[in-house]
């Protein structure tokens, strides 16, 4: 049974859920204000005309978190991106880069992998391999997985590990099973979801790996962490990726929250709370 307090955000959800729309009307900050990041130091910077945003404590140590944020594509950080981000780098004194990639209506999945690919390239100049690690969730969590399965073809140097809150993997929607998980999802509608990733496709194979990394092959990678709820119409593509990796040996925690909606972790809550740890102990062991 889930909390009361995650039940009553999943009630408000279900209540004020939207079915012709993913773009909530929720404030969004491009660039953290200080209250977000609750005291921590940050910079910003500037690369192929989108702000990067640098997140560091006084005691930090080695290494840093490529954070990668949701949105359906949509959408760019909210507040509780940089709470949680701001965690992230209390609990495991990395730095912390978080990409405002291009988002919808003028951008899309190419120019937000040209991106990524020149800051994390960027990040090696400072950082080895080893010490760079990638974060992300839902849409975010799609374009980071996608990302390292670019690297590992173009024999790059690749992330020590990457952590995924409900990864958007699949643009196409085309699960059988996602229709059934629809009644259950108090939040996300897959129509709109299909419908903005396949806008964010512009024109191109939906089923590109870089945009669906289902679709991608999973040998060579890193270890990863996958978080998801339940109750999240991405569930069915998560138990999905997650056979394919135990089918092929490949390394990969996955923890699931019964009754819990997407990106969960991201929220104030129990549940929250008790994932926490696991997110740590595998960014930091």
């Amino acid at each position: 049974m889930i909390s009361q307090k995650a039940q009553q955000l999943k009630d408000q959800m279900r209540q004020e859920r939207r079915k012709d729309s993913l773009d909530s009307g929720a404030p969004q900050y491009p660039i953290p204000s200080a209250d977000l990041l609750d005291g921590l130091d940050f910079e910003v910077t500037q690369l192929q005309d989108c702000q990067i945003t640098t997140i560091f404590s006084p005691s930090s140590r080695q290494g840093v978190i490529l954070f990668i944020h949701g949105g359906a594509y949509l959408r760019s950080f909210g507040g509780m991106h940089w709470r949680f981000a701001a965690k992230l780098v209390k609990a495991t004194g990395y730095h912390l880069v978080a990409p405002d990639y291009p988002i919808l209506p003028k951008g899309n999945f190419l120019a937000a992998h040209q991106l990524l690919q020149a800051l994390y390239h960027q990040l090696l100049q400072d950082y080895p391999g080893e010490e760079i690690f990638i974060a992300g969730d839902s849409a975010g969590a799609g374009l980071g997985l996608g990302l390292t399965m670019e690297l590992r073809d173009l024999k790059q140097p690749l992330p020590k590990k990457l952590l995924l809150l409900s990864p958007y993997l699949d643009v196409t929607m085309t699960n059988p099973e996602i229709p059934a998980k629809n009644q259950e999802d108090p939040w996300l509608n897959p129509d709109s979801l299909r419908e903005s990733g396949l806008r964010y496709a512009a024109g191109n194979d939906p089923k590109d790996f870089r945009l669906s990394p289902i679709y991608g092959a999973v040998h060579g990678l890193p270890p990863m962490m996958i978080v998801f709820g339940t109750s999240d119409v991405l569930y069915p593509d998560g138990q999905k990726f997650r056979a394919i990796c135990a089918q092929q040996q490949i390394s990969l925690q996955f923890f699931e929250e019964a009754g819990l909606f997407h990106v969960y972790p991201l929220f104030e809550l129990p549940e929250a709370e008790k994932i926490w740890p696991h997110l740590v102990a595998f960014l930091q062991g």
